[in-house]
């Protein structure tokens, strides 16, 4: 099901990836729940290969709306990501706003928030705020600095936190 769509788009095999969301399309009609909302996630993220906008916005939607009514954080976490990095893609910084701010209450302890923060408040022209949230993320990745956080410091326009080891 969702998994093996997802395993198939990480690997970038397109034709597996089709033939995994063939397959899962129908079974989404009789899941429920948390098996839902991931069943969604993954076809949003096919959605997206494929080229289909208006389907990856669907189904984002309908997992986010999913996830928070019947969702852990957790479950929030994984559709609000998700459906404000595609936003952010579109260029949508105010509906990516919107969507992130369902998890900004998890940022202090979830690198992933935070780099999403950074994204969001870099997108919508506040500097002051993706400088606190990319050192937020910095600080959560620790010593095993994610190469996420460079290529974010080259994006035209981004705002690199301070650090105090010189190291950007």
């Amino acid at each position: 099901g969702a998994l093996a769509l997802d395993a198939a788009l990480a690997s970038g095999d397109d034709d597996a990836a089709r033939a995994a969301a063939a397959a899962l399309q129908p079974a989404l009609d009789g899941a429920h729940g948390v098996a839902r909302a991931a069943a969604l996630l993954a076809l949003a993220g096919w959605h997206v290969r494929d080229g289909d906008a208006a389907g990856a916005d669907a189904a984002f939607r309908d997992a986010l709306a999913l996830a928070r009514a019947t969702g852990s954080p957790r479950d929030l976490r994984d559709a609000a990501l998700g459906y404000a990095d595609f936003l952010l893609a579109r260029g949508d910084a105010d509906a990516a706003r919107a969507t992130a701010s369902l998890v900004d209450a998890y940022a202090a302890d979830d690198f992933s928030i935070s780099l999403l923060l950074a994204r969001v408040a870099a997108a919508s022209r506040d500097p002051e705020r993706a400088a606190r949230m990319r050192a937020q993320a910095k600080t959560l990745a620790g010593a095993r600095r994610s190469a996420v956080l460079a290529e974010d410091a080259a994006v035209p326009g981004f705002v690199a936190a301070p650090s105090s080891d010189g190291d950007r």
